[in-house]
């Protein structure tokens, strides 16, 4: 019996543990997109390709690479840069050596489509390196969940350097990502990830602890 009820545990663990929506979004694909098995500061999935007309209309797909229905929007034309002046390799090449940009100080972009609930949004900015420039990045006009970048690459991800971080709350608006540098706004990739429902992590405490108990 015992076994069974920790059969049933490991299953439903296993599920909502995935059960959170992820986007991955790489903008503009002059350098290849990342591999599927590349979390960069957020989690590991599909890595949709999103170029100057942003997929508008088109399907994005989640980490698993199923059809969402969620669609994100620019106020201004964009267009793609590519550049070898970062140091970047591999992955975190791919992601952040090619972006978008408009030519313009700021853009807004709109994320539509979300279910209701809790979400970070990660939103990477790193430009040419020898010419760096600080991005700040607000959501919904919110001076509160306002947050800056340097653009200089410090030779791995990292919170501030190359990207912002923001826990944002959804309910049946869309979410609008300003986007704005001093120089020439652009952006590199983006990332939403659900946060799991308080019974989510209640479960999987409870299974840690009747798996440490059969131990």
């Amino acid at each position: 019996m015992r076994k069974s009820i920790v059969a049933i545990l490991c299953f439903i663990i296993t599920l909502n543990a995935h059960a959170g929506l992820v986007i991955n979004v790489d903008f503009h694909d002059g350098n290849g997109k990342p591999t599927d098995d590349y979390a960069a500061a957020g989690v590991a999935g599909f890595w949709n390709v999103l170029d100057s007309g942003l997929g508008n209309g088109a399907e994005i797909l989640d980490g698993v690479g199923q059809v969402t229905g969620i669609s994100i929007s620019c106020n201004l034309s964009l267009f793609g840069v590519t550049t070898s002046n970062q140091g970047t390799e591999g992955n975190d090449g791919a992601l952040l050596s090619d972006y978008l940009v408009n030519g313009a100080a700021e853009f807004d972009l709109t994320i539509s489509g979300l279910e209701d609930g809790q979400y970070d949004i990660l939103v990477y900015a790193l430009g040419r390196q020898d010419y760096p420039c600080g991005t700040t990045v607000t959501i919904n006009g919110d001076l509160n969940n306002q947050k800056y970048l340097t653009g200089i690459w410090p030779g791995s991800l990292m919170e501030g350097r190359t990207h912002t971080n923001h826990r944002v709350i959804v309910n049946s608006d869309p979410i609008t990502l300003s986007v704005y540098s001093a120089s020439d706004a652009g952006i590199d990739g983006l990332q939403i990830v659900q946060v799991p429902e308080p019974a989510t992590l209640l479960l999987l405490g409870l299974g840690a602890l009747v798996l440490r108990q059969r131990k």
